[in-house]
């Protein structure tokens, strides 16, 4: 029985964008083509743009990564020899390789961790043991220092041992190695659409993956789960849930933050009124997506401006509006989480959002 080459696109809401995650295997001698856009590195073209490309695939082996030819592109529609991968009139952009969604580059250098026998339940317990942090902190601490040399030299070898098993897009800190080998993810690297649409309109730039996070780790979100979530009944926003919980424990704190997050969407909107005015003078690229940030921004809930976090972090003005029994985790959100939240509550309801990656395990 034949087995067909499977191809995993991914593409976000707005961006006209696919993925090669992985090729299985196809029967050997049995070569398929694929017609889409391709990153210009891959085809000895411009880096940042796409470019209409074939890739060829036999067995578990991409045999042919090309830009079509210009006489091949007024033809593009009597092609019948291979798969046009589009959605609807658009084609899809494919990364000729492996994708690594979660990898901690630096790390590389280090051997598998021998003392691993799957007695761990999850990541939060091996992590806190003392033979894991001397195993990690011990062989990694002469490539953490402050040299340069050092840093720019874990990180090169990194990508280049992905680079030769066939990565071709990855997510992980970076250090001295844009432009070295291969994509970034939450870099942005490749990660973007044409300036503009057929009809000449401009597109909006999506944003970056975002990167996975330690977020919510259960012992250290008890304030959300405990005291916030009870109070977001009844179609209650997050937000609203939250102010709620705050009036009931720190009483006249969300009005003392009212009137600083007003006065934080005022400056929004007179920027934003501004850009409009510029765009509307004489429309480019860069002023359009200058409008759409701060289009973003605007109305941004009271708990959620930057006024109010910086508020919220206070500790002069927490202990002055709320009581002792707030307990520790109220503190330890508002000061180490809620900034955070409010990051990826922002990203993902962005109209031009792309994605977030996160651990199993939140």
């Amino acid at each position: 029985m034949k087995k067909e080459a499977k191809l995993v696109l991914c593409y976000s809401k707005r961006l006209i964008l696919s993925v090669l995650l992985a090729l299985s295997f196809s029967s050997y001698g049995e070569e398929r083509h694929y017609i889409a856009k391709i990153p210009g590195e891959y085809v000895g073209m411009e880096k940042n743009q796409f470019h209409m490309g074939v890739i060829s695939i036999n067995g578990n082996l991409i045999t042919q990564v090309r830009a079509l030819e210009e006489n091949e592109m007024k033809g593009l529609d009597k092609i019948t020899n291979a798969l046009h991968l589009k959605r609807g009139e658009n084609y899809l952009a494919i990364y000729p390789g492996l994708i690594d969604l979660h990898n901690h580059p630096k790390q590389s250098l280090l051997p598998l961790w021998c003392h691993a026998h799957g007695q761990f339940a999850n990541r939060h317990e091996w992590r806190d043991w003392s033979v894991y942090s001397h195993s990690l902190g011990g062989n990694m601490n002469p490539w953490s220092g402050n040299g340069t040399v050092e840093k720019v030299a874990a990180f090169r070898w990194s990508e280049l041992q992905a680079a030769v098993l066939g990565t071709t897009l990855m997510q992980g800190p970076r250090f001295y190695t844009k432009n070295f080998s291969i994509s970034h993810v939450e870099g942005g690297d490749g990660f973007y659409n044409d300036e503009v649409n057929s009809n000449g309109d401009f597109v909006a730039k999506e944003l970056n993956v975002q990167t996975p996070t330690d977020l919510f780790i259960p012992d250290e979100m008890t304030f959300i789960y405990r005291d916030v979530e009870p109070n977001k009944t009844g179609g209650r926003s997050f937000h609203d849930a939250l102010v709620l919980t705050l009036n009931q424990k720190c009483p006249g704190l969300v009005e003392l933050i009212k009137p600083l997050s007003k006065q934080e969407n005022l400056k929004i909107e007179t920027t934003y009124q501004e850009r409009l005015e510029s765009y509307n003078k004489r429309p480019t690229y860069n002023k359009f997506h200058a409008l759409n940030v701060s289009r973003e921004k605007l109305n941004t809930p009271d708990l959620f401006t930057r006024a109010a976090i910086n508020s919220l972090k206070n500790k002069e003005i927490i202990n002055e509006y709320c009581g002792e029994t707030r307990g520790k985790d109220f503190d330890l959100y508002f000061s180490d989480y809620h900034s955070s939240i409010v990051s990826k509550l922002s990203v993902l309801g962005h109209a031009n959002s792309s994605g977030i990656i996160a651990h199993l395990s939140e």
